[in-house]
């Protein structure tokens, strides 16, 4: 190809001249004469149509002669283009262009295409050097690569940059993918694309989506350590999939970790459910933070990824209730029984005070719906003294935590202060203090009263007269702590030994009467003084 450019050099001149012969008076031939055909073309190289001169000179020699050579160039080549054009001075230089083989991409006289190349596009001049079948053998093509535009990322004769390229990596790829640009702004940068977009793209042509170097998640797990993520035997199901880019952005973000958006906002975008906790009139701090204060985004050993245990997990912060569960004799069940603390409290958020599932009665409702036994006592179907005509005014007002303890206590039943466990105590304030917490202390203290209760026979004290001495009866013999059908609470029967003693209690508008199985029947009015 290089010889016979050579010989087109010496036969050219522009339309109008007669250069190198004689003018149409002396009857002697131009050089278009004969070599019409080399200024055809839409496109004409300025000294071929100005003066063939600028370029061939004659080397004495008759012209045309067969064998001999009438005309040669005015100088070796690449010279003669610098006479023109400025030299190639930059780093990397293109190997045609460094060899002074100019005309292997350009024509000298004239071209249909821009530049005087030699074909269009400028491609397929590429291809005869650059391998065609390795660059295009990928299903996924570099639109540049595509259109055959090459020239679009390479000089095609020289610059600083490796691969001839026309800029730095990655302001290279910013010129047509602007949107990446905005990385330039953004906090934090993927260290990838702030050094060369290279490291994860392929520039040709790829067999992965957006010319990825390889499928997500293995491009990923070249930098990223896969053991460490994939070591749990619970997985966040993005990780699961191979998704990473549902959750990270690969060029830059304003979050932490590459995220694609802010936390809690991003987890949302799957757990719409949980979005809807937020509008809950209790949100719990760590979870209005950020989900990762209890999850792990990758993977977990613990279900729902939890980062430790449910109980470990929450005594991270509540550590004064493992404190108490560790050192206090009586600890709930429901705080190491299935879901442990999320039997009670929701992790999230919730429209009831201390995040509770439900209101306080209901909640505890949910279990205690039943008879419990437990190693150490015998729990009653709460639900169904609740559903008593009369009920203990402690739980409608405080509900049931207004005695009980939720978590541990020192007293049986989880029970806020002293009361007695079994049918006497001594009859002393200390023993009832759980009563004592509302009711007046001279319920069992005063012989004689009007006020301190309503249970006397004019002004002797009934309850003082049950209650008393050492072995004092317990308010529970005579009362249901949580309902009854029978007004004031009173049991329909009291426990002695085995025996289920009836009570068979009847109120009257200033008193009352019992008829037990130890005594006859006996009736008080607070209107009189007798039995």
């Amino acid at each position: 190809m290089w010889k016979y450019v050579l010989s087109v050099f010496l036969y050219v001149s522009s339309p109008g001249l007669e250069v190198l012969g004689q003018n149409d008076e002396t009857g002697e031939k131009s050089c278009l004469d004969c070599h019409q055909e080399l200024m055809a073309n839409r496109k004409v190289h300025p000294p071929a149509e100005e003066d063939c001169s600028y370029c061939h000179e004659p080397t004495g020699n008759e012209h045309p002669a067969e064998g001999k050579r009438g005309f040669k160039l005015a100088d070796q080549m690449p010279d003669l283009c610098y006479m023109c054009h400025d030299e190639n001075t930059e780093k990397n230089i293109h190997a045609p262009v460094e060899a002074g083989e100019c005309v292997m991409c350009h024509s000298p006289h004239s071209s249909p295409n821009s530049a005087l190349l030699l074909a269009s596009p400028i491609a397929s001049l590429c291809f005869e050097c650059h391998d065609r079948d390795e660059i295009m053998k990928h299903n996924v093509e570099h639109a540049a690569v595509s259109e055959g535009d090459c020239q679009n990322c390479h000089n095609p004769h020289q610059s600083n940059n490796p691969s001839l390229l026309n800029a730095p990596m990655p302001t290279l790829c910013f010129d047509c993918h602007e949107e990446i640009i905005q990385g330039q702004t953004a906090k934090y940068l993927h260290a990838p694309v702030e050094d060369d977009c290279r490291n994860c793209h392929f520039v040709h042509g790829s067999k992965e989506k957006k010319l990825l170097d390889q499928s997500v998640p293995d491009l990923c797990f070249e930098c990223h350590d896969q053991e460490e993520i994939m070591k749990h035997n619970v997985m966040h199901q993005p990780v699961e999939d191979g998704n990473c880019l549902d959750c990270h952005n690969p060029h830059q973000s304003d979050q932490r970790a590459m995220l694609q958006s802010s936390l809690p906002d991003l987890c949302f975008t799957c757990h719409d459910q949980v979005a809807e906790e937020m509008k809950a009139k209790h949100l719990h701090p760590p979870f209005e933070d950020d989900c990762r204060n209890c999850h792990l985004v990758h993977g977990s050993t613990e279900k729902n990824l939890l980062d430790l245990s449910t109980t470990d997990l929450c005594f991270d912060c509540h550590d004064d209730v493992k404190e108490s569960i560790d050192s206090q004799p009586v600890v709930h069940g429901a705080v190491s029984i299935k879901k442990t603390c999320a039997n009670c409290h929701s992790p999230h958020s919730s429209q009831q005070e201390k995040f509770l599932l439900k209101e306080n009665i209901a909640l505890c409702l949910t279990c205690h719906n039943r008879s419990i036994t437990t190693e150490t006592a015998k729990l009653s179907n709460i639900r169904k003294k609740l559903d008593s005509r009369y009920v203990h005014d402690a739980i409608e007002f405080d509900g049931c935590t207004g005695c009980h303890a939720a978590h541990t206590s020192v007293n049986p039943l989880l029970l806020k202060d002293t009361f007695p466990p079994g049918p006497y105590a001594p009859a002393e304030p200390g023993s009832f203090a759980l009563c004592f917490a509302c009711h007046d202390e001279e319920m069992i203290t005063a012989k004689e009263t009007n006020s301190a209760t309503n249970f006397r026979n004019g002004n002797q004290n009934l309850h003082f007269f049950h209650i008393n001495g050492e072995k004092g009866r317990s308010c529970k013999d005579c009362h249901d702590m949580h309902g009854s059908q029978t007004k004031h609470l009173i049991a329909d029967n009291v426990a002695f030994g085995s025996w289920k003693m009836p009570i068979t209690y009847q109120a009257t508008e200033n008193g009352g009467s019992c008829l037990t199985g130890c005594h006859a029947k006996k009736k008080y009015s607070r209107n009189n003084s007798t039995n």
